[in-house]
C-alpha cells in the first residue's frame, strides 16, 4: 500500500513539472517567434545584396511567417520562403519557383552571411556552380 502511495506522489509531482515545463517552453518559442520576426527583414537584404552581385539583380525574396496556435517542432511559427527572379513576377514559394542556379546562388548568399557571422577566412564547395553560366560561375569563385 505503501509503494502505491508513493506512485500517486510522483505522479502528481510529474504532472505539475510537465506544467511548468510546458510553460517555459511556450515562452522561449514566443520569443524564438518575436526574434525570428525581428530578424528576416535584414537576413533577406542581405542575401539579396550578395545574391544580386552573382547575376540575380530582379531577385525579391519574402519570409512570410503565419503564426499557429499549438507548437510544433518550428515553435509558434509556420515560415514559406517566397521568391521571384524576374522583374514584375509575383512572388511565389521558393521550392516551386528556383531554378537549381537560382538555388545555388541563394545558398552560397546564406553560406556567405554564415561565413561572416562565424569568422571563416575560408569555405570550399564543390559544385556550387551547378546550373550557372560561365559569367556567373566566375562570380561565384570569388
Amino acid at each position: 500500500m505503501k509503494n502505491y502511495l508513493n506512485f500517486e506522489t510522483e505522479i502528481k509531482n510529474l504532472s505539475i513539472k510537465i506544467e511548468l515545463l510546458g510553460k517555459e517552453l511556450e515562452k522561449n518559442a514566443s520569443q524564438i517567434s518575436s526574434i525570428r520576426k525581428q530578424k528576416a527583414e535584414n537576413f533577406i537584404d542581405s542575401i539579396l545584396k550578395t545574391a544580386k552581385l552573382l547575376g540575380l539583380e530582379n531577385a525579391k525574396l519574402k519570409i512570410e511567417f503565419t503564426d499557429k496556435k499549438q507548437l510544433s517542432e518550428n515553435g509558434f511559427d509556420d515560415i514559406q520562403i517566397m521568391f521571384t527572379a524576374n522583374k514584375g513576377v509575383g512572388l511565389k514559394p521558393i521550392q516551386k519557383t528556383a531554378s537549381g542556379g537560382e538555388l545555388s546562388r541563394l545558398m552560397l548568399s546564406i553560406l556567405g552571411i554564415i561565413a561572416d557571422l562565424k569568422s571563416l577566412p575560408t569555405m570550399i564547395f564543390d559544385e556550387i556552380d551547378t546550373g550557372v553560366s560561365g559569367e556567373v560561375a566566375a562570380k561565384m569563385a570569388v
